[in-house]
């Protein structure tokens, strides 16, 4: 598990058990969860269709899930990709930049589920 300031701001163990009573087995279920959400799906191809509306939907439903599991970086890069998109913009910078998020992210669920 990597515990330095960047892998706390992919996935913050501690504040995410503490959400659940500090209950591992719920917080290891809910991450599996996360692993397999087709939301990310969602996001690229209502993009890819110019479906800004629906992309967005995508991009609030990761943030949920995010803030919930305490994924603080992809909570933010997803807040401000789903803002950009209510807001009409298709923005590539912010896609590459929660497209990267999400990246570490799962890498960071990944270390800590191997552990």
């Amino acid at each position: 598990m990597n515990t330095d300031d960047k892998g706390l701001a992919y996935l913050d163990i501690a504040d995410g058990l503490a959400r659940i009573s500090s209950n591992k087995a719920l917080y290891s279920l809910l991450l599996d969860k996360f692993l397999a959400d087709q939301n990310w799906m969602k996001l690229c191809d209502s993009r890819e269709k110019d479906d800004l509306g629906e992309a967005a939907n995508a991009a609030h439903a990761i943030k949920g899930a995010c803030a919930n599991l305490s994924m603080k970086s992809l909570c933010g890069a997803a807040a401000e990709l789903e803002a950009s998109l209510k807001a009409g913009m298709k923005d590539d910078g912010l896609f590459e930049a929660m497209r990267a998020s999400r990246e570490e992210t799962i890498a960071a669920v990944n270390a800590y589920k191997a552990q």
